[in-house]
């Protein structure tokens, strides 16, 4: 299968994201690092709302539809 550019409706300068972003959510979210297992902010976050994106704001999902692991 070939890949295509993928465009996006809203872009940020890469300076802008290191201004806004903490360090840790810039290698997550431009550099495609993953944060170290079970340190992230929501591992064991289970307060009712919608999760959005750190980057550009959009709604992710509801809280009522996160996967409960049982942990």
């Amino acid at each position: 299968a070939r890949r295509t550019k993928k465009t996006w409706p809203v872009s940020f300068s890469q300076e802008e994201l290191k201004k806004r972003l903490t360090p840790l959510q810039y290698r997550v979210t431009q550099d495609r690092e993953t944060e170290s297992a079970f340190t992230g902010e929501f591992t064991h976050h289970k307060d009712e709302g919608t999760y959005t994106c750190v980057v550009c704001g959009t709604r992710l999902f509801s809280s009522k539809s996160k996967f409960d692991s049982g942990s």
